[in-house]
């Protein structure tokens, strides 16, 4: 019997990675369609790049890698890739949790409750990627790191440290405000040194002796640090646009915290939710109870072992994340925030709350699995329905777009092969997954994502509204633009738009090609 309960509580991972994968297979059978962030990777998948506009590019790497590695289907290389990134989360929050409980079995209760983060159920299986791939690293990175905090007096390996490097590299390559989840977690650490003793005598001992550790997490950086040297000479086309979108009006610097709030809490509701009710369904509250004879883990103190400890760790970790973002919003003219910005500080904020709420009330963490589950497979269930759904109330959704439809049809105009420049990005990542064209181009993409100095002679405009001419007042090229071609994509019962696609031929009718770059520049 002792050996089935240790086997359930060290292959629970395997459920879950079963859940992801059976949701990864669905989605790419039932749900051909693509959402943006989607879209913008079947766009990218087409060439090989060093960076392919304002987002890291560890993602698209990812995903090239595995897509050539493979030779499978995009959508579902796609999607195994996101369930795998999912599965990373789960498990790098519970072992986690392992080390900071001192036991086995609040590991899987933690890594499920991780995945009900509200992006996490809803966004993140629909369409983020960048985001997913930062809260994976982040998950990850506590992991390898929570020796700091629950052993401060034992020596970190070497091997250990440069790990840590490489997968905050990873986080940045993948998001580049993982930053602040980096600040935030130090900040954390240092926190937890000097709460468990609470001696500043033994808190410089513990900086100076995981300071030597540093030069091997440096190291691990090297590859992050190779990014930003190339980034640097491409700063028109990165860091211009990040400073773009970290700009809206949200009323300076305490709307921006306002605005921060907002985020979290939307971003942690729904978890909250069900860790209450993971404690009023198990029963009567009990507080103060220590999950192991040895404190928080294997060398842990006597402080580790309470719930009052990780819970000041979590507040000092909001108060590190929040000052973090006041001093980006002065500095760099942060005033927007973004609901998947918040994902992936989120990762931290649920270990440590976890780890407090199971210390309290360890009699939740059966109820909390449960009920985590069965929220995660409800939502995953829902998002593949979705497009069914949709189509059936009647209301417009690019998941309902049939890539293979559409590329069928523009080769039967003589479209394919040809460059075809498609809005919105829905469209154009339909028709670069299905390679309906010899490169597919969205307009609103970096420059850094297309073939610039590559001649084009013609091209296919493909969009929801037709162009009726097509200039370039600083050449000399005159350009013909054909009649459209429409094809319909989706019918809805009242008529409402969008449902019909024009797809046009404009050719450069004198004068030398242009190239790709200069046509880019014309685009409407």
């Amino acid at each position: 019997m002792r050996r089935v309960v240790k086997n359930a509580r060290t292959w629970w991972w395997v459920g879950l990675a079963a859940v992801y994968v059976g949701w990864a297979v669905a989605r790419w059978l039932w749900v051909p369609g693509l959402e943006f962030d989607e879209a913008e990777q079947m766009l990218h998948l087409q060439r090989l790049r060093p960076s392919y506009g304002p987002q890291p590019p560890l993602f698209e790497w990812s995903l090239w890698a595995l897509h050539t590695l493979t030779g499978g289907p995009a959508l579902l290389v796609l999607a195994l890739l996101k369930a795998a990134l999912f599965v990373m989360i789960a498990v790098g929050v519970a072992h986690a949790a392992r080390q900071a409980c001192g036991d086995g079995g609040m590991g899987a209760p933690l890594g499920w409750w991780a995945l009900t983060l509200a992006p996490l159920l809803w966004d993140a299986p629909r369409t983020l990627t960048h985001s997913l791939l930062a809260t994976a690293c982040i998950a990850v990175l506590v992991a390898l790191s929570m020796p700091l905090i629950v052993a401060p007096d034992r020596a970190v390996s070497r091997r250990r440290w440069g790990l840590i490097g490489l997968v905050a590299a990873a986080a940045l390559l993948a998001k580049y405000n993982a930053v602040l989840v980096l600040a935030g977690w130090s900040v954390t650490a240092m926190t937890a040194w000097w709460l468990d003793g609470r001696s500043w005598t033994r808190w410089r001992e513990r900086v100076v002796r995981h300071s030597r550790g540093l030069p091997w997490a440096l190291l691990g950086l090297l590859p992050f640090g190779l990014h930003v040297a190339w980034v640097w000479g491409q700063r028109s086309q990165v860091i211009d646009p990040i400073r773009a979108k970290m700009q809206a009006p949200t009323g300076g610097g305490g709307g921006v915290l306002l605005a921060f709030a907002e985020a979290w809490l939307a971003t942690v509701g729904t978890a909250v939710l069900v860790a209450v009710v993971a404690v009023v369904v198990s029963g009567r509250r009990q507080r103060g109870v220590v999950l192991t004879a040895k404190g928080g883990g294997v060398g842990g103190g006597a402080a580790t072992a309470t719930s009052s400890f990780w819970l000041a760790l979590l507040l000092g970790y909001m108060a590190a994340v929040v000052v973090a973002v006041a001093v980006l919003s002065l500095s760099a003219g942060l005033s927007d925030i973004k609901l998947r910005w918040v994902m992936p500080m989120a990762v931290p904020a649920v270990v440590l709350g976890g780890v407090a709420l199971l210390r309290a009330r360890p009699a939740a963490a059966t109820v909390l699995r449960r009920v985590s589950a069965a929220v995660v497979v409800a939502s995953l269930v829902l998002l593949v329905w979705r497009p069914t759904l949709l189509a059936q109330q009647g209301r417009a959704s690019w998941s309902q777009l049939s890539p293979a439809a559409v590329a069928r049809r523009l080769d039967a105009i003589g479209a394919g092969g040809a460059v075809v420049i498609a809005d919105p990005i829905h469209l154009a990542g339909a028709l670069a997954i299905q390679r309906a064209a010899d490169m597919v181009v969205y307009p609103g993409s970096s420059r850094l994502a297309i073939d610039a100095d590559r001649p084009v002679c013609a091209f296919w405009w493909v969009g929801t509204q037709p162009i009726t001419s097509f200039a370039d007042p600083e050449s000399p090229t005159v350009y013909r633009v054909s009649a459209p071609n429409t094809m319909r994509w989706h019918a809805h019962t009242d008529g409402r738009a969008p449902g019909v696609l024009y797809a046009q031929a404009v050719t450069a009718a004198n004068g030398p090609c242009p190239t790709l770059g200069q046509v880019y520049d014309r685009l409407p």
